[in-house]
This record gives structure tokens, sequence and C-alpha cells, in this order.
């Protein structure tokens, strides 16, 4: 049997938005981002939306946007994910926005998902 020290512990973050109660500009806190965390991947899945509008995902403090002006246009009942890659390293411990820059929605939920690795030190067994 090894031992191998890791530097790097992967996370997963997760938040449900509920689209009906969201109004036009307004920013609502999604997930608290950690200090030195490296975001490497967001993911939002918009599921059984009735309307439409679009929205800006981003880093409140900071202003990193990860998705801009993006479209949640869907009538039907199947999810739609939308995708970010954007690597940033977070400078303080910040709040992940979204915010509706226009449109309405009447029904609807967005899952709103970061893997982030955060510096850190665990002895693993093999």
């Amino acid at each position: 049997m090894g031992t191998q020290r890791v530097k790097n512990v992967v996370y997963c973050a997760e938040s449900v938005i509920d689209l009906a109660d969201m109004k036009e500009n307004n920013a609502y806190d999604a997930l608290l981002v950690p200090k030195g965390a490296s975001i490497i991947q967001l993911l939002v899945e918009v599921q059984n939306t009735s309307g439409s509008g679009s929205v800006d995902v981003k880093l409140k403090e900071q202003d990193v946007a990860f998705l801009e002006n993006v479209s949640l246009d869907s009538t039907s009942k199947d999810s739609a994910f939308i995708n970010s890659s954007v690597h940033t390293i977070s400078q303080m411990v910040d709040m992940l926005s979204v915010e509706l820059k226009s449109g309405a929605f009447t029904s609807g939920t967005a899952r709103v998902k970061i893997v982030y690795f955060m510096p850190s030190q665990i002895l693993v067994e093999f």
C-alpha cells in the first residue's frame, strides 16, 4: 500500500433558482465562492420554463462574467444546458450571482453548478 499527497481538491457547488421569482435587472445570489477558488467550469441547467429572457452569471464583487446576455428562451418541457469553461481564481470570498437582464418567466427553474479547485493538501492511500 502506498500514499500520495494531493495538493488540490475539487468541489462542486449547486443552487436552484425559481425563475418565476426573478425580476428584471435584479441580481440573485446563487452560490458563495471561497477565496482562492480556481473555478474551472460553470453549468446552468434550465428546466420547464414558461416565458423568455436573458441572464448574466458573474462574480458579484470582482465583476468577472461567466455568461453574458444568455437567452433562456425555452417553452418545452425539456432541459436546456448552458456551459461556460472560463477559468478564473477568486481573489476574495465572493458571490456568484444570476441577473435577469430582460424578459420574464412564469415558471421554471435554473440549476447553477460550479466546479472549482481549492488549494489544500490531503494524504491519499492506494
